[in-house]
């Protein structure tokens, strides 16, 4: 062992909110006929706000071995935000818009490792291999309970496009709810409850088309399970070659380019049903979809209707409102960096100031590997100006990039 480091820390920071929260004041307006114009906000003011505390605990280890040849680093977090600042939206024949409340206590935890080797180290010649892994959990352990009346509020939605993000009760941050397929239950209560139990977990179909669930169900969450990276770099005499993986694993992503593009027919997977265009007696074309129809007599058998591509994918979402089906697994690999570089000896320029002058070569997003058809799954869409993770809005492509680095010192 060559070093070891036990670190420990606690920390508590606090966020306020806008001014003007606490007490009502009035915001100066153009003025009418050359006389001051004023109005009330139209939101609420809550003098009993208190600032959001976050207080965090980590802990760490850091070990290295063999000269330094191997490192290890690991960090464990802890993180309680309470008091939570949110805005409450109000009825309008309040004559506000909303009011600022104290609400929630969201738990964050997760840990970190760095793990550093050098399998080869000779006089020419060095290969460092950099691995990283982190993992998060955010959950949410409580929400707002009113103090006069004792009403609990036990889901807020954080923010709204195309999905609700939704904050609930017992439930992970970052949870995606929204119109799914409907489905063959094992319960007892539902209208399409199956006692057999053949045939739960189908999607329904009703006239060829899947049926949209009555309520918001959870499609989910758009953290990733973990996030990963690996970094090789190699280096001979004068000459480096580094090369980066990004990883990520899990989590969920909302396609709008998949809902646009099969309305629009403009995407491969509208190739299918229409092979020989849309004549249904023509075989090939047409789309029986995957599932199973009620019947009079509250039994399920297969679906066997037929649809014209056309229809089958423009229903296939039912008018944007069914989302399900647009949801993909965000995980991906990415060659995030290539760099290859040459650094001159110093010796070349004798008495001349400049010292350690190198070259490189450098590239960025290089090759993506994902299941998610047509979109980088690393991307966000934004409403209202809140950044909303998880959900792709016809974004543009990522795009790959190359570079030339000069640097030099004196």
């Amino acid at each position: 062992m060559s070093f070891a480091k036990v670190r420990f820390g606690v920390a508590q920071v606090g966020n306020d909110t806008d001014p003007y929260q606490l007490i009502a004041v009035y915001n100066a307006q153009t003025a009418v006929q050359g006389q001051p114009s004023y109005s009330e906000s139209s939101i609420l003011v809550n003098p009993s706000l208190k600032p959001e505390i976050s207080t965090s605990i980590e802990t760490g280890l850091d070990v290295r071995f063999f000269k330094n040849r191997i490192g290890l680093d690991l960090t464990y977090y802890n993180t309680e935000s309470r008091n939570q600042l949110l805005p409450l939206a109000l009825s309008n024949t309040t004559g506000y818009s909303s009011r600022f409340i104290n609400a929630g206590l969201i738990r964050n935890q997760g840990m970190e490792v760095t793990l550093n080797i050098t399998p080869v180290k000779t006089r020419d010649f060095n290969w460092d291999v950099a691995f990283n892994f982190s993992a998060n959990r955010s959950k949410v352990i409580e929400l707002y309970t009113d103090p006069v009346s004792g009403q609990e509020v036990t889901n807020y939605v954080m923010a709204n496009r195309y999905v609700n993000v939704e904050a609930r009760v017992g439930e992970q941050m970052g949870d995606m709810y929204g119109i799914g397929f409907q489905r063959v239950s094992a319960d007892p209560n539902s209208p399409y409850y199956d006692p057999t139990g053949q045939f739960v977990g189908q999607v329904v179909y009703s006239q060829g088309k899947p049926v949209a669930t009555a309520s918001l169900v959870k499609l989910g969450n758009y953290n990733p399970d973990w996030l990963g990276g690996i970094n090789n770099t190699f280096t001979f005499k004068g000459v480096s070659l580094g090369v980066l993986f990004d990883i990520r694993s899990g989590g969920e992503v909302y396609s709008h380019t998949q809902t646009v593009g099969r309305e629009g027919g403009q995407i491969s997977e509208t190739l299918e049903g229409r092979a020989d265009g849309y004549d249904l007696n023509v075989t090939g074309n047409g789309v029986i979809g995957e599932g199973v129809v009620k019947n009079v007599d509250g039994t399920f058998s297969a679906n066997n209707v037929k649809l014209s591509a056309r229809e089958w994918h423009t229903s296939y979402t039912l008018g944007r409102r069914l989302i399900e089906g647009v949801i993909y697994d965000a995980s991906f690999v990415k060659l995030r960096e290539a760099r290859i570089g040459y650094t001159f000896p110093n010796r070349m320029w004798g008495k001349a100031p400049v010292r350690d002058l190198s070259i490189s070569v450098v590239g960025r997003n290089l090759a993506l590997w994902t299941k998610v058809p047509h979109i980088d799954p690393e991307t966000s869409s934004t409403s209202g100006g809140t950044v909303i993770p998880g959900v792709e809005s016809v974004a543009l492509p990522s795009t790959r990039s190359w570079g030339f680095n000069l640097n030099c010192r004196f």
